[in-house]
């Protein structure tokens, strides 16, 4: 079970305390605050190292080792929060391996979380090529798993998660298209204006289960971390995000396959592959808005350069097997 910051010795402290920020050793870029380190240090004993750990979402992840053990601060997403305060229980609960929240608190307005370190790496093949057999059909395994929870018929507020869909909301659409020269505009437009598959359902979903968001415990139990785009919707999406990339049509069809194999609702798998089409494009187009916007660290840029330079090529190869089960345009499924 998780501990809980006490909020009232937080409250407590002066607001010259509450504004102090300790340097955090091993790196003197970084730094926390009083009542960030004195959660971890209840967790991890006394600090020995605290290295931030980058992804193109921006700073705030920590590896932290202590005296007693080593662990993850985050300072997450509200999805995030959610998922952990109302789903990870639940998983957990049913035998499904979640990094264990340790302790949460609030630093300001900003929620905290203390998570379990994973100490081991998935084995992958190189980026760009494809993982092996037995190690994608692990991470499947895992995922149905995942999706065997159902969203409620009534949830309440502060337990709900987004839907995740093939929809592209028309701002992120228009940000998206802004970086394409103006006949790439034209026929991206074109493109998206025709009817695409509705991705649609009630599972629940890790919505971000690309290769760098998995790990192992020291027994090599595979985990999935980053949950901060965690969402009810279905199984498909998650599926077209688990190889990266530009992934191709023969290594969607390859991941849908391999997840059917454990059972399916009656949906053909030809219409499971145009639905994990519409996904991965949807989550392209949303990835290049946000660098458009300048949410994403500048390490990013190698993945939006890869976008802008292969997704018309993508698309080619990709639409005639979502185009049979074409329901709305991109911005309005």
């Amino acid at each position: 079970m998780a501990g809980t910051v006490d909020e009232s010795r937080a409250g407590d402290a002066n607001s010259e305390e509450r504004q102090a920020r300790v340097r955090a050793p091993g790196n003197g870029a970084d730094v926390l605050s009083p009542v960030a380190r004195r959660a971890l240090e209840q967790v991890v004993g006394s600090l020995e190292v605290i290295e931030p750990i980058s992804g193109v979402g921006g700073p705030g992840v920590f590896f932290c080792r202590g005296a007693r053990q080593a662990s993850v601060l985050k300072y997450p997403a509200p999805v995030e929060v959610t998922f952990y305060k109302s789903w990870a229980q639940e998983l957990a609960g049913r035998g499904q391996v979640i990094p264990a929240l340790l302790a949460a608190g609030q630093d300001g307005d900003r929620p905290f979380l203390v998570l379990e370190w994973l100490p081991r790496s998935v084995d992958e093949a190189p980026e760009g090529s494809r993982p092996s057999d037995a190690v994608l059909r692990e991470k499947i395994r895992y995922l149905a798993g995942i999706h065997q929870t159902k969203r409620p018929a009534i949830v309440p507020a502060a337990q709900t998660l987004p839907a995740r869909t093939g929809a592209v909301p028309e701002d992120d659409l228009r940000d998206a298209l802004a970086l394409f020269a103006s006949a790439e505009q034209r026929r991206l437009g074109e493109l998206l204006a025709l009817p695409w598959p509705r991705v649609q359902g009630a599972s629940l979903l890790s919505g971000d289960p690309n290769r760098t968001n998995w790990g192992r415990r020291e027994d090599g139990t595979l985990a999935l971390f980053d949950w901060g785009q965690a969402g009810f919707g279905h199984p498909a999406y998650d599926l077209a995000i688990l190889e990266g990339g530009l992934v191709g049509v023969p290594s969607l069809r390859r991941v849908v396959h391999a997840y059917l194999k454990l059972g399916t609702d009656g949906e053909s798998a030809d219409r499971w592959l145009a639905m994990a089409i519409t996904a991965r494009l949807a989550t392209f187009l949303s990835f290049l808005a946000n660098w458009r916007r300048g949410e994403l660290v500048p390490e990013a840029r190698p993945g939006a350069d890869m976008l802008r330079g292969g997704i018309l090529p993508w698309l080619a190869a990709a639409r005639p097997h979502a185009a049979p089960y074409g329901e709305e345009p991109m911005a309005r499924l």
